[in-house]
């Protein structure tokens, strides 16, 4: 009797396990199917449909649509959205591949030329001037990161020069007082992140009363002193004369410099974006495989 009661809950106990290992296998069997029909759509394009694939980097159409929404803002063609776009995609595989970080200032300030491309590309030129939006942002790294490569043959500084002029008076003294304060606020607020640079650029700008000053963005070359970008004032004077900021800009470290006197002409001070060192042909490199990546147009 008890042999017997033995053998039932044995072969109870093995009707549960067989039906565990069925269960288990079921769950399993649908999760693959489940993955199967996935992989199956999105290679078909079904499930998050995609407007383009640039080198494997995928854009959804939603993503695509909403980029030619804000075009619209800056009556930027739907063509010059989608090249922007592809641009934009390989500039950030170019970017990875190479450890590229192009400065975040340095797309900023990129807006003069992106405006000058507007006739090229197309766009409203005035509304390119103060938009803000994500597309045009993305346009702004394009801007800056083919400057950015075009540079990169050189060693050098690139540099976001802040100049504040004293202006003349018969109380000099207080001049440079007031030129040191102004500069200093700026300098404070750049400090504590309560202002970013472009907003910096243009306070220091709007101190210039008629007076000479180079604020501005530029990159300077180590071998000569060059300004070989600017994107503010006259060159190869007062602050940007190589005699002065060769030695001025040597060994100094990525950040804001302190705030000092220029001559009693003006208060100054710089913000050291990035230390470049040369890299050769690196341009000829990019241009050629960017050429290389393959894109998948889903839009036509």
């Amino acid at each position: 009797m008890s042999d017997n009661l033995r053998e039932d809950k044995n072969d109870k106990k093995g009707l549960k396990k067989g039906s565990l290992i069925i269960g288990v296998s079921l769950a399993v069997a649908v999760l693959v199917l489940v993955a199967v029909v996935f992989f199956l759509l999105k290679a078909t394009n079904i499930a998050t449909p995609a407007a383009l694939v640039i080198g494997g980097r995928e854009v959804s159409k939603e993503q695509f649509d909403e980029y030619v929404e804000l075009g619209k803002k800056t009556n930027t063609p739907v063509a010059t959205v989608k090249q922007q776009i592809i641009d934009y995609e390989k500039n950030k595989i170019s970017a990875e591949k190479h450890n590229l970080a192009v400065p975040e200032a340095y797309a900023e300030l990129s807006r003069q030329d992106l405006v000058v491309s507007a006739s090229e590309l197309g766009g409203s030129i005035e509304a390119l001037r103060t938009a803000n939006d994500d597309f045009t942002k993305l346009r702004l790294y394009n801007v800056a990161f083919s400057s950015f490569v075009q540079l990169s043959d050189n060693d050098g500084w690139g540099v976001v020069l802040y100049d504040i002029p004293v202006i003349p008076s018969n109380d000099e003294a207080g001049s440079i007082a007031r030129a040191q304060t102004a500069a200093k606020k700026i300098h404070t607020q750049l400090t504590d992140k309560t202002i970013d640079t472009v907003a910096a650029v243009e306070k220091a700008q709007q101190e210039n009363i008629g007076q000479p000053a180079q604020t501005g963005m530029y990159f300077i070359r180590k071998d000569d002193g060059a300004v070989l970008s600017r994107y503010g004032g006259g060159v190869y004077t007062r602050l940007l004369d190589p005699a002065f900021m060769l030695p001025y800009l040597k060994d100094k470290k990525p950040g804001l410099t302190a705030v000092q006197d220029f001559n009693k002409q003006s208060a100054f001070f710089v913000n050291v974006m990035y230390e470049q060192k040369k890299r050769d042909n690196l341009a000829e490199i990019i241009s050629k495989e960017k050429s290389e990546i393959r894109v998948v147009d889903y839009v036509n």
